[in-house]
């Protein structure tokens, strides 16, 4: 815009000049550097435009994982952002959560991607002598869906994640836009795989 108008200014001048009078050289000159300005900031504008949209249409990728159904003293970690939710208790029923998880990452998912998980199962008594929490390593290999709904089954010895829901069965997402930005810039993303 600057080099625009400041070459629209010059050919202005040239053309209004009357002593001495411009030479048909010189007005086809500032003409030309005018014109040359216009277009190349119209190019600019263009380009700066088209990156922006390329940029919005690429979004972010986001790949949510929920195990549903974890008891009291069941934990599920891992580096990327999550969130435990709290079920409701019903009268004598131990107090169930669900953990989520947000991986998200600037390229593509690729099928076959692990990804790692931490299993504990906390003692009864965990301030005991002779007491030490240990982890299992858990995965969890994208197969091309965004929202996918685990359940953790097996004994504290043996733990594994079966999926029971994809997409549009699986449960609504507890992640807002705020916890998607906040995922991408401060927690691990999918490049701390299983393997990498």
């Amino acid at each position: 815009m600057v080099v625009t108008r400041t070459a629209h200014g010059y050919y202005r001048d040239c053309v209004t000049r009357t002593a001495p009078p411009p030479t048909e050289q010189e007005q086809k000159t500032y003409r030309f550097y005018f014109l040359v300005s216009v277009w190349v900031g119209i190019a600019a504008m263009a380009l700066s435009v088209g990156w922006w949209l390329y940029a919005q249409a690429r979004g972010n990728n986001v790949y949510q994982i929920a195990i549903v159904g974890l008891q009291a003293d069941e934990r599920i970690l891992s580096v990327y952002y999550f969130k435990d939710a709290p079920r409701p208790t019903i009268g004598n029923i131990s107090a169930m959560h669900d953990t989520y998880f947000l991986i998200v990452q600037e390229h593509p998912f690729r099928n076959g991607d692990r990804l790692a998980f931490q299993y504990f199962k906390i003692p009864q008594n965990p301030g005991t002598n002779d007491t030490g929490v240990s982890s299992r390593q858990l995965e969890v290999q994208y197969t091309g869906g965004n929202k996918l709904t685990y359940q953790l089954t097996g004994d504290a010895a043996n733990p594994r994640l079966d999926l029971v829901a994809e997409e549009d069965r699986a449960l609504r997402s507890v992640f807002t836009a705020q916890d998607i930005k906040t995922a991408r810039e401060r927690y691990a993303t999918a490049d701390a795989r299983v393997g990498r």
